[in-house]
């Protein structure tokens, strides 16, 4: 089973190399009908879905559950929680099988807090896994309390992070709302992501947390079937509220 994890962290390697042709095709899981949604706020999650960072922390000890970071591997391998193994939901995404064991716990995060892992959690759930759950707190929450974390393969101590709110609003360019859809925001060089879904309304709210990015660098606002839009980060940081139009040849889709 080792050698099956090794070939995870390959995979992230691979899919970070090509992030910027990437086109993901998942949704986030355990949706409550559109009707019933309230807020953007990760609000599709099914809370039984979800579990706290203290019930996975003897989990994780014990070795009971396996933890899975579906952040991009450049996170991974500046810090990630102590056990867990790498597998961005970049690759998951693309995958169509898995060598995860059926027989154990699977607890997926991310940094979001749980939206890129609770997308990451549907697709293997569609794919036999019945035993997948998502951290609620995410990475972030996870480190907050004061649960191991290790530093991975990269020298010296991590980049600067910038964190920051965006928020904004998706249409189409008939000026429809863009309901109830997965948006991203992809840090082209690395591969980081962050990901939220809009509500009845179109509007979204994610909180931005990537690490070593400088103030040229190219951001992509995408849905799950392209790029919206581009910007640097420094326009991001002077704008950081969005109103986002979907290119046509991405609405036709």
């Amino acid at each position: 089973m080792k050698q099956s994890y090794k070939l995870f962290a390959l995979a992230g390697v691979l899919v970070a190399a090509g992030a910027g042709a990437m086109v993901v095709n998942a949704q986030a899981p355990y949706r409550n009908p559109p009707a019933q949604q309230q807020g953007h706020d990760h609000a599709e999650i099914d809370p039984k879905f979800l579990i706290k960072a203290k019930q996975v922390h003897p989990l994780n000890e014990s070795k009971k559950a396996l933890l899975v970071d579906v952040r991009s591997k450049y996170e991974f391998d500046e810090e990630h929680i102590k056990n867990a193994i790498s597998y961005p939901y970049q690759a998951i995404s693309m995958a169509s099988k898995f060598t995860f064991p059926k027989d154990k716990m699977l607890v997926m995060y991310c940094g979001c807090p749980h939206h890129l892992s609770g997308m990451s959690a549907e697709i293997l759930r569609k794919n036999g896994y019945t035993n997948v759950r998502v951290i609620d707190e995410g990475y972030f929450g996870w480190k907050s309390q004061g649960f191991p974390v290790v530093a991975g393969k990269k020298e010296g101590a991590p980049k600067r992070r910038v964190s920051m709110d965006v928020s904004g609003k998706v249409m189409f360019a008939a000026n429809q709302p863009a309901v109830h859809h997965d948006i991203l925001l992809e840090h082209a060089k690395t591969g980081q992501l962050e990901a939220t879904r809009t509500d009845a309304q179109g509007n979204f709210k994610m909180t931005l947390h990537f690490s070593g990015v400088e103030a040229s660098d190219r951001l992509n606002f995408k849905l799950t079937n392209g790029v919206i839009s581009t910007l640097s980060m420094r326009e991001l940081k002077a704008q950081p509220q969005q109103q986002l139009v979907v290119p046509e040849r991405l609405a036709a889709r």
